[in-house]
């Protein structure tokens, strides 16, 4: 037990919880119990390493980290995300496909209309990981940071349960793997949050068990992540990326670099 001051709703003097920054339940979903080495692959400083280390810090109150997870966690970890056996329900949940036939060659994503979906739980899952990710003080989140104004407006989102997030668009891509390929093993990768500088913004992206999530901010942020943005868009979308989308890869791999 530690007493402190709670970073959400700024309460002083309560008792922390030792708060996870990635959810707890996303890492007993990448450890594979028949591996020799069952520990998840994690994407660090553009290496794959394996590690048990869980990267947790007392950070909230009670009561906000439950208003943090308020379903959305198990939402994406059962419905959402690749399960331990490698199958993702989101194919079925929107009656797609995957038509990719041979893994070595790059092709386009695919945007799929995703508003049947709880696209609030989703927004709220990525919103939640960026911002206790950018406050958090402990190995493995301590060089991600966001400006000050994006940190606030952030927490303002999550105090009052989707308030505006302003010019800020957040996509979700889904690392599109073909049917019956089980070695890239989407469902035991995690990156937490890096950033990557562009002319005139700034993308910031994880990844979780086949999940892409990114964030810019920024005065020059491309239209196309509005275009894709599950709060800005009309119509919410998100894409599938082929597992061999070069441009999706090299930009995971350059919020892993500049991490």
């Amino acid at each position: 037990m530690r007493i402190g001051n709670c970073a959400l709703c700024q309460a002083t003097n309560v008792t922390l919880r030792d708060s996870h920054i990635l959810p707890k339940c996303f890492y007993r979903r990448v450890r594979d119990a028949t591996a020799a080495n069952p520990n998840p692959l994690h994407i660090e400083s553009g290496k794959k390493v394996q590690t048990s280390k869980q990267i947790t810090q007392h950070l909230l109150c009670q009561d906000c980290e439950q208003k943090l997870a308020n379903g959305c966690e198990a939402y994406v970890a059962r419905e959402i995300a690749y399960q331990a056996n490698g199958d993702c329900p989101l194919y079925k949940k929107l009656g797609y496909a995957s038509t990719v036939t041979n893994v070595a060659l790059p092709a386009p994503r695919h945007a799929v209309d995703c508003s049947s979906l709880q696209v609030q739980h989703l927004i709220d899952f990525a919103v939640s990981i960026f911002w206790r990710s950018a406050v958090a003080s402990v190995s493995g989140t301590n060089s991600f940071t966001l400006p000050s104004q994006v940190s606030d407006l952030l927490r303002s989102y999550l105090l009052n349960h989707g308030h505006e997030l302003g010019s800020i668009p957040i996509t979700l891509s889904v690392l599109d793997q073909p049917r019956g390929l089980v070695a890239n093993a989407f469902h035991r990768l995690f990156m937490v949050p890096g950033s990557h500088r562009a002319n005139g913004y700034r993308l910031h992206g994880f990844l979780l068990c086949g999940l892409y999530f990114t964030m810019a901010e920024g005065s020059a942020i491309p239209p196309e992540n509005f275009q894709c943005s599950l709060a800005h868009a009309k119509t919410p979308c998100l894409a599938f990326s082929v597992a061999a989308n070069l441009k999706v890869l090299k930009n995971i791999s350059d919020l892993a670099r500049t991490t």
